[in-house]
């Protein structure tokens, strides 16, 4: 047995002292953790705990190989381990389930397989993984400067950054097959992100499909600014302003856009199409911009309710807005576009969004757990509810157009309440005088044209009520 692990970590590329230890002390503590603060497992029966333990084990293996361990992974079925752990389950539960292990990298990735089989969204970042991760709350990381779109078996190039490190050498609508030999067709979406990002300095190797052609292209990893906004005015007085994401620094970029251009401003285009979302915090001030103070989410958990509310001073409450949303629009994009509905502050357009409805927790083990082992959780701690009490999975359109969905909507393992009661709220925009042949709009130019269109029309009906 010790013979055959030895020759697992060698096989494996990586050798067992560089794999860092978590002592069973650390396990409980994280696994305890895990069941207090993930909303699924305050919801779940003892027998669907134990049963989510048991297929977590099972997958055990797989995560491993999927990591490159290849014979640790085949190890742990061939010795016997992964019975023995499941028997354990059975007896016992998590009582002295950590003392079963062998070997500390059997009890980081039953933590790992566990954590992951909880939602999609939520994550155990090992040691390894989590001394090479990089924050984008700033729009500031290590990698390669490229927004993609991913597919079943490619990950297309939808986004060059200009200065970037793959300027010159990636193209848009490359098709990504493989990142460093590793199939895409084999990778979940984070693994995809984990192995593009990296060490700054380092290369990545990419094998792609360009106009039929196959290409390898090697791309050294540096620090990339993402840009927050793109931002355009036409002769018009109207700002079409495409977010790309939500950063700290998102609402005082576009408070400083709504300053400057405020005497010549007749109407916004928001273009939340793509947009994955990000700071909660930025989400509340960027609506804030255009409504009164009040209640931008509600957030429920297991033993909380709260909501957020914002009190900045709105800049601009009646300039007409039109919203373009895609069925990759999601999380704090999501609570933009729908809270700005629901104040009736804007028109949403296009198709419906991502759907996820859930606020994951992001937690240093060390920091939050006063662990010995340096990791890092992200966990489903909370749901969020649009100002009116509606779940994002409600959100949808004034008006149905724009490219038809190629993904699918976000899907939770558990369900949670998709109303909540608050206090009467008012009323949304009235679309009534929308006629609905406008909806046969597929092109992407032309949904913005149309945006510009409803623009126009909003002008005209408000004028025409003074």
């Amino acid at each position: 047995m010790q013979l055959g692990l030895m020759f697992c970590w060698l096989s494996s590329g990586l050798l067992a002292q560089e794999f860092h230890e978590l002592s069973c002390e650390d396990f409980d503590k994280i696994l305890s953790f895990v069941s207090t603060e993930h909303l699924r497992l305050h919801l779940a029966s003892d027998d669907e705990r134990r049963s989510l333990m048991r297929e977590a084990n099972r997958k055990l293996p797989e995560r491993m190989i999927e990591d490159s361990f290849l014979m640790l992974g085949m190890d742990y079925e061939r010795s016997g381990e992964l019975r023995r752990i499941e028997q354990s389950l059975e007896r016992r539960g998590v009582t002295e389930l950590c003392s079963n292990f062998s070997h500390s990298v059997y009890r980081a990735y039953f933590l790992k397989s566990f954590v992951s089989e909880l939602d999609p969204f939520s994550h155990f970042n090992l040691t390894e993984e989590f001394e090479r991760s990089s924050s984008v709350l700033d729009g500031q990381f290590v990698g390669v400067g490229i927004g993609t779109r991913l597919e079943p078996t490619w990950i297309e190039v939808t986004e060059v950054l200009a200065g970037g490190p793959s300027d010159g050498k990636l193209q848009l609508g490359d098709r990504i097959l493989s990142v460093d030999q590793r199939p895409v067709s084999r990778m979940s979406p984070r693994d995809v992100r984990q192995r593009i990002r990296g060490e700054r300095g380092s290369m990545v190797r990419f094998e792609l499909e360009r106009a039929g052609n196959s290409l390898e292209v090697s791309v050294k990893r540096d620090l990339v600014q993402q840009h927050s906004l793109d931002a355009d005015f036409t002769e018009e007085g109207i700002l079409f302003l495409k977010v790309h994401r939500f950063y700290a620094q998102t609402p005082q970029e576009v408070r400083s856009l709504l300053s400057a251009h405020q005497k010549e401003l007749k109407g916004i285009v928001l273009d939340l199409r793509d947009n994955p979302g990000g700071l909660l915090q930025a989400a509340r001030d960027f609506v804030g911009l255009f409504t009164r103070p009040g209640v931008v989410v509600h957030l429920r958990g297991t033993m909380m309710r709260d909501e957020l509310r914002s009190f900045a001073q709105a800049m601009n409450l009646h300039t007409p807005m039109v919203i373009l949303t895609n069925e990759r629009t999601a999380s704090a994009s999501e609570i933009v576009a729908g809270a700005l509905q629901d104040y009736g502050r804007a028109l949403v357009i296009g198709q419906p969004t991502f759907g996820k409805s859930s606020i994951q927790n992001i937690y240093d083990l060390q920091t939050s757990l006063q662990t010995q082992y340096k990791g890092q959780l992200k966990l489903t701690s909370l749901w969020y509810y649009l100002p009116s009490g509606r779940s994002v999975s409600l959100l949808q359109p004034d008006l149905l157009a724009g490219d038809s969905p190629t993904g699918h909507r976000a899907e939770m393992p558990f369900s949670w309440p998709e109303r909540i009661q608050v206090p009467f709220f008012g009323n949304r925009f009235d679309a009534s005088w929308i006629s609905p042949n406008l909806s046969q709009t597929t092109d992407s130019q032309k949904l913005e044209e149309l945006g510009q269109q409803l623009i126009r029309k909003m002008s005209a009906t408000s004028e025409a009520s003074l």
